[in-house]
């Protein structure tokens, strides 16, 4: 019995002559951001033409004193974006840690989160303004009907669309972010209002001087992220929570309310984002 094996040749392919563009021998300093601050994109755009102007110096010829100026613009550039990005962060804590606690359990980029926030900072401007309640009351009366604000938007808008596609949740998610900001338009005017600061003045560290209200959203911020972390690993709620997250089905099998776990779970992020937005208010004065 003859066996025949047709010989097979690879086939080397050549690989095709990348083609390598030139440089002019300029340099150039770019930073690739969306920055809607006009403060900060000035401050950047300068510091990017002095750092561009600087590093053609030394493209065109190497010298001790012009790369000691150099590294000190980089300096300056880096301290800059890094101040500007921790105090935009410490604002924005509460609002990352309420949108996380929604989608963790029903997978929604909650695009209305900001416009809660929005609405809380509205709420307890008019409170405190308008009707004269105290500090302390408004602050609770906010939080409480921020929940319930939250709990509502999940009743009427995301629930009927709970297993429907993620576009049709998405697209949602969206007009209710558009309903809140006219509707905050319609009902409190489109100028910007200027909201007291809760916690006015400064505090002395020694030779560091920081104002108060910093100390505050920091200290409210670590309580809350504690609070937040010990609900959930450690309370019975956390662990409906955290079992609705990993399978919503398996979680009902196993008697979980569902309905109730995700409302708890968008009252518990619109809490987060009136606490937020106070703290926010507090330090910029001026709601719009």
């Amino acid at each position: 019995m003859a066996i025949k094996v047709n010989d097979i040749s690879a086939v080397n392919q050549v690989p095709e002559a990348t083609k390598t563009v030139e440089g002019d021998g300029s340099f150039k300093f770019t930073l690739a951001s969306a920055i809607t601050d006009a403060d900060l994109q000035a401050k950047v755009d300068e510091l990017l033409s002095d750092i561009t102007a600087q590093g053609n110096r030394l493209a065109e010829h190497m010298d001790i004193r012009d790369m000691k100026k150099y590294r000190g613009l980089i300096k300056d550039f880096l301290n800059e974006v890094v101040y500007r990005s921790h105090r935009f962060s410490r604002e924005n804590f509460l609002d990352r840690r309420g949108r996380h606690r929604v989608y963790g359990i029903i997978r929604l980029i909650n695009f209305a989160h900001g416009d809660i926030i929005m609405v809380a900072s509205f709420v307890v401007w008019y409170l405190i303004a308008r009707l004269n309640v105290p500090v302390w009351l408004s602050i609770l009366i906010c939080v409480a009907f921020t929940s319930l604000l939250g709990v509502a938007i999940e009743k009427l808008a995301y629930k009927p669309l709970r297993h429907s596609a993620r576009i049709s949740l998405l697209i949602t998610a969206i007009g209710i972010s558009f309903f809140l900001q006219n509707a905050a338009q319609l009902i409190f005017g489109a100028d910007p209002v200027m909201f007291e600061n809760l916690f006015p003045g400064n505090l002395s560290l020694g030779a560091l001087t920081v104002s108060r209200v910093s100390v505050i959203i920091i200290c409210v911020s670590i309580v809350l992220m504690i609070a937040l972390v010990l609900l959930v690993n450690k309370t019975r709620m956390g662990r409906a929570m955290r079992a609705v997250s990993e399978d919503e089905s398996t979680a009902a099998l196993m008697g979980i309310n569902v309905n109730t776990t995700i409302s708890f779970a968008f009252a518990l992020g619109s809490a987060l984002a009136a606490v937020a937005a106070i703290l926010y208010s507090c330090a910029y004065t001026q709601i719009s």
